[in-house]
């Protein structure tokens, strides 16, 4: 592993794969000690061409969303605001899943009655 120094930027692109196909590139260079006048930043950019069916500002199939950041304390607030949408769509898809098969049994006990 290299060694880490305040000049490091961090950097990861993948590729999902599922019924539809994105792809993400993510990049950043740590804690630059303040707003955006310290050179901090954070961007994504996600994509697609692979059929996946987005719209994003209105714009269908747009191909491609970037997302700029500078500065510290947006990096962070961003990065709460990702995990709390991520645990709010996981836990109402449990549980929507959840009522579902709940429903889907009920009918099968009573089909059988």
């Amino acid at each position: 592993m290299e060694k880490i120094t305040k000049d490091t930027i961090f950097r990861k692109s993948e590729q999902i794969v599922d019924y539809c196909i994105m792809d993400y590139t993510v990049e950043h260079n740590g804690y630059m000690g303040g707003d955006a006048g310290h050179g901090g930043y954070l961007n994504i950019v996600f994509e697609t061409d692979y059929g996946t069916y987005w719209e994003v500002n209105g714009k269908v199939q747009p191909g491609k969303l970037s997302i700029r950041l500078e500065g510290d304390s947006e990096k962070e607030v961003f990065i709460t605001m990702l995990k709390n949408i991520v645990t709010f769509v996981e836990a109402n898809l449990e549980a929507h899943d959840k009522a579902l098969r709940e429903e889907y049994e009920a009918k099968q006990l009573a089909a059988k009655k």
